[in-house]
């Protein structure tokens, strides 16, 4: 099922009406108290979609976010975004050194593969949940940025409570109920300096200054059992720059959610982005956002974010 909000109305889409309809009769007025009701939600919505009124589409954000967490678990991903900021960011004989290295030896240099731990547990970050922007806003890009990139990712919906030290380890299917599609911004040569210089290294403001969330939720049902065979692309001014998939992730869903849950409360309305399509950033192409570009991500199944980008 796909819902949304539209002008303060929950909606829903009917396939076979070609149409949105007005959900009114489940007594949620927006996609986290509808699907907060599980599976008898999702019955009394569908009955809703069979005979409601029809209304205009999803737009905005489809709810306020909790928390956001950026995970990384595709290691093709990591290595090809090392290597551009290598050739980006060092002096130039580090890249020519490690170049010659990987093309004598057809292996990749060591140090452009993720850290032990990368293969031990499901890595992530903390974003910001306060700079969310819609489908149609404009991006500012930093005023320290010159290097401003996307990254498509599939987006997994808090949909329900859990307490790991009450109720053990939950399985992704206990807490997530819906999907949409994300767009992970970030202002590369500041994460650099995070990463190199930083105190606390990592990325620290390379990605708090805004995230893309797209207005239409899918719910799990649709979306969970395939979650890692969904495939994508990234349009800039209308220019196909990349496609790719969920796929070649080093962990599973069951396990980043039970990562992420361990010795922590998962509440409602909690976004987790499980990382970028392999191929679909800019830092692995070595193209990035200008001031008046337009970049549209599509998720197939799930939907697409179109944002602009201003000075």
């Amino acid at each position: 099922m796909r819902i949304g909000m539209a002008d303060k109305q929950l909606v829903g889409w009917n396939a076979e009406r070609g149409a949105w309809i007005a959900i009114d009769g489940t007594g949620a007025n927006h996609p986290l108290g509808l699907l907060a009701q599980g599976e008898a939600g999702l019955v009394r919505a569908a009955e809703e979609l069979a005979k409601g009124r029809e209304a205009e589409g999803p737009a905005g954000l489809p709810f306020s976010p909790t928390s956001f967490r950026g995970v990384m678990i595709v290691e093709e991903h990591y290595v090809r975004a090392a290597r551009t900021m290598v050739r980006r960011f060092m002096p130039k004989p580090v890249g020519a050194f490690i170049s010659a290295y990987e093309t004598v030896t057809r292996r990749t240099f060591p140090a452009l593969r993720p850290a032990p731990r990368f293969y031990e547990v499901p890595q992530f970050y903390f974003g910001s949940a306060t700079t969310f922007v819609p489908d149609g806003a404009a991006v500012r890009r930093p005023a320290s940025c010159r290097f401003l990139d996307f990254e498509l990712e599939l987006g997994a919906i808090v949909t329900q409570p859990w307490d790991s030290a009450a109720a053990g380890t939950p399985s992704a299917a206990d807490v997530i109920g819906a999907f949409t599609v994300i767009n992970d911004f970030s202002a590369r040569d500041l994460q650099f300096l995070d990463e190199r210089r930083s105190a606390f290294s990592g990325v620290v403001k390379a990605k708090s200054f805004a995230t893309g969330m797209a207005p239409v939720l899918v719910t799990a049902d649709e979306i969970l059992p395939a979650w890692d065979r969904v495939t994508g692309r990234v349009h800039v001014n209308g220019e196909l720059w990349c496609e790719g998939s969920t796929a070649g992730g080093a962990h599973s869903l069951d396990d980043v959610i039970a990562h992420i849950a361990a010795d922590e409360v998962l509440v409602p309305g909690e976004v987790i982005s499980l990382g970028t399509l392999a191929g679909c950033c800019g830092l692995e192409l070595d193209r990035f956002l200008e001031p008046g570009d337009e970049v549209r991500l599509e998720l197939d199944g799930i939907g697409s974010l179109t944002n602009t980008i201003t000075p």
